[in-house]
């Protein structure tokens, strides 16, 4: 018998990662599978956070014919809860990196997963030869193109470098006195300050940024990442922005697309790099690029062609929809 598949709705609104989580279940949404709440009030959701803070929470048997689709940000059971308890749950794992693979596979083994996917490709195959018997998959991280305003022309934007989030800090301190001395636009966090209160700054900045600065985690923060170098949300948004990329195209960027999207950094000159892009920019040049990524968003790059991709893999495992 064929499991009819459903997703586990999002219940932090307001964490880090939320958006990401709306996009994949609006796709969801859209590609006809149903969402159920699993946590239909706030007593409810303490609940599964108290659980997850004292280690408790696994799967004792699973309802035949249902199986629910869950993304997690961090290897935490409360997602699961409770449904988990009952019900077969397939996770999409987010920041799956190898200090944390015994906490993911506690809880992988706990609930009992057949299926998993990951949005790291190193991650999936590691578990793929741990756990027998799971199914590993690879799913990239991916965005919604239509929720950004690319209309203005790369050379007309008033943000010259953003660099949103965790940083290379040997970059950004060879950058930003050359940016600030020749009075370009340079953002970029600054202590503990929240760089954008509102996610309508956050878009109106995009709109407005020629250059976003992006490198994975393996080359950000080699020790947490523990050598796995995967594409993130970042790079898809500035895409979606019509930005132009600096810094570092991981593998599995150039992968998914076929060719690289990003200007790699030249480690001999990289604030006289830099500003050769932003001469070449107010010439016209690297339009074309910017507009190709953009189109490729809508092909390859977006939650909805993701959704399809984990769908066609879940039906040669056996499960369907509703509609099937």
């Amino acid at each position: 018998m064929n499991s009819r598949l459903y997703y586990l709705s999002e219940i932090y609104h307001n964490r880090p990662g939320s958006q990401t989580i709306h996009a994949f279940n609006r796709s969801l949404t859209k590609a006809g599978v149903p969402a159920v709440q699993h946590h239909p009030s706030e007593y409810v959701t303490n609940l599964a956070r108290q659980a997850n803070d004292k280690g408790w929470g696994r799967n004792f048997f699973q309802r035949k014919g249902h199986a629910y689709i869950v993304a997690m940000m961090w290897p935490k059971v409360a997602r699961l809860l409770p449904i988990g308890c009952w019900a077969e749950v397939i996770p999409l794992c987010f920041d799956c990196w190898p200090q944390d693979y015994q906490l993911w596979e506690n809880i992988f083994r706990r609930f009992r997963v057949k299926t998993a996917f990951f949005t790291a490709r190193q991650s999936a195959a590691y578990f793929q030869k741990k756990i027998g018997g799971m199914h590993c998959f690879w799913l990239p991280e991916a965005a919604d193109p239509t929720e950004y305003s690319p209309d203005i022309p790369l050379k007309e934007r008033d943000v010259d470098v953003l660099e949103l989030g965790r940083r290379s800090e040997l970059y950004h301190d060879a950058i930003a006195e050359s940016l600030q001395t020749r009075g370009y636009t340079h953002l970029y966090v600054q202590g503990k300050k929240r760089m954008f209160p509102t996610r309508e700054e956050l878009m109106a900045t995009w709109r407005q940024t020629k250059i976003s600065i992006c490198f994975p985690k393996a080359v950000t923060d080699l020790e947490r990442s523990g050598g796995v170098e995967t594409v993130t949300f970042r790079y898809f948004e500035s895409m979606s922005s019509k930005c132009l990329i600096v810094g570092h195209c991981p593998q599995e960027l150039q992968d998914i697309l076929g060719y690289n999207p990003v200007i790699e950094i030249d480690s001999a000159d990289y604030s006289g790099q830099l500003l050769n892009i932003l001469a070449d920019i107010e010439q016209g040049k690297y339009q074309d690029l910017v507009d190709k990524n953009y189109q490729q968003m809508f092909k390859i790059g977006s939650w909805d062609a993701r959704v399809q991709d984990m769908l066609g893999l879940l039906a040669e495992q056996g499960y369907c929809l509703e509609t099937a």
